[in-house]
């Protein structure tokens, strides 16, 4: 049995490698044509907000019935009046529950949609969430990005914030992804101990295999998200179905964990370079959740590059 099994394995580890390099290279609509809007009009009305949450994730209305049941029909979900009369408190529930987001928002008592944890000095909590994750999700797919600034910190004038979006494949509609996604943000990672979270957010990312991509998108946008007051875009031309985000470039979230240099891009130096030091300093005392790649001794040469780099800065 076990010698069939290995080439399954091997086959689904192609797959999943394939899909992230795409997800890597491919550019947003925005990149490609002319810039979108930064944030969209948030829908006001409880049959609005129930459209646009499954259009957010994959769903179109017309598509709704046979995903999402509840004895909906296709004409009831094609005309706003006629769903209104049929939505119930159980049915945006459901919906709720089902896309992770606030039903609050859902009935239109709140602004605010997603959930969006902050990791900032809690590591063990960053776990416990991911491992939440990966045993609710079970056998779905996950993907991550983590997405910066796109723009060079200019200090003391912008905000430096960060944001994760993991993406939870939670079932296919003509073999196209439906999502439902799990933001959480970092404040000012130009601030190094901040850097030096985020930095170990973002190895337990590759620890619990949630396959993190590298992107930048501009500050507002990112903020808005933050906040989870945005809705996130699906993108219906993408021809393997994906989230549709307004990125402007590409990065590579290993060399930020394991190379010196990378780590401290965008850290504020501070006086006679004290946030720099520090940071590689803050990066050593978590060292041990850096620790998410291949093996010990690779691990232990990583350390020895980051004490090297302090070495040179001056500790």
């Amino acid at each position: 049995m076990e010698e069939y099994l290995k080439p399954i394995s091997l086959v689904c580890a192609i797959i999943v490698a394939g899909l992230t390099i795409y997800k890597f290279f491919k550019k947003s609509p925005s990149e490609k044509e002319s810039p979108a809007a930064l944030t969209a009009t948030t829908p006001d009305s409880v049959v609005s907000r129930f459209i646009a949450l499954f259009e957010s994730h994959g769903v179109k209305r017309t598509q709704i019935p046979p995903f999402f049941g509840h004895g909906l029909t296709l004409f009831q979900c094609s005309d706003d009046e006629e769903l209104l009369k049929i939505l119930t408190p159980e049915i945006l529930k459901a919906a709720a529950d089902l896309f992770a987001v606030n039903l609050d928002w859902l009935q239109g008592a709140t602004k605010a949609i997603y959930e969006v944890p902050n990791f900032y000095k809690s590591p063990s909590e960053c776990i416990e969430y991911l491992e939440s994750l990966k045993q609710l999700s079970l056998e779905n797919e996950l993907f991550t990005y983590v997405i910066t600034p796109k723009t060079n910190k200019n200090f003391g004038m912008d905000t430096y914030d960060a944001l994760v979006i993991i993406t939870e494949v939670i079932g296919r509609l003509n073999d196209r992804p439906v999502y439902r996604y799990h933001l959480s943000g970092t404040r000012s990672v130009d601030y190094w101990k901040s850097k030096a979270y985020f930095t170990a957010q973002c190895a337990l990312l590759f620890k619990y295999e949630c396959s993190p991509i590298g992107k930048s998108a501009e500050t507002k946008w990112i903020n808005s998200m933050i906040e989870g007051s945005t809705l996130l875009k699906y993108d219906f031309d993408d021809f393997a179905g994906d989230v549709d985000l307004p990125i402007g470039g590409t990065w590579y979230v290993d060399e930020m964990i394991e190379k010196p240099d990378s780590y401290l891009e965008n850290v504020a130096p501070e006086h006679n370079q004290f946030g720099l030091r520090s940071a590689l300093q803050q990066w050593l005392e978590l060292e041990h959740y850096m620790n998410c790649f291949t093996t010990s001794s690779s691990h232990q040469q990583t350390v020895q590059r980051f004490e090297k780099k302090l070495t040179e800065l001056g500790s």
